[in-house]
């Protein structure tokens, strides 16, 4: 690694959606020193896709490293509000 490289920080955060069937989103902010980049994903799937193509980005770059964190296993847990006159 090109120790002038600079590291894009991420964090990742886990959420649980109780519903019928309940739903995790994932939400990522990339964070670097011109600014942040917040996304979010409805599976695990696309979230590691999106993490391979930050990573693919920062290696062709050259001056950019990225290092993949850890898919948090817990979550926090939302409820959405029913509807008014639903049941």
């Amino acid at each position: 690694m090109d120790m002038s490289a600079k590291k894009i920080g991420c964090k990742i955060r886990r959420y649980s959606i109780r519903m019928d069937p309940s739903l995790s989103v994932f939400n990522v902010e990339l964070h670097k020193p011109n600014g942040i980049w917040t996304e979010s994903f409805g599976s695990e799937k696309l979230l590691r896709a999106f993490l391979r193509g930050v990573r693919a980005g920062a290696d062709m770059s050259g001056g950019e490293f990225f290092s993949e964190p850890e898919i948090p296993s817990g979550s926090t847990s939302i409820r959405i509000p029913k509807s008014e006159g639903e049941d």
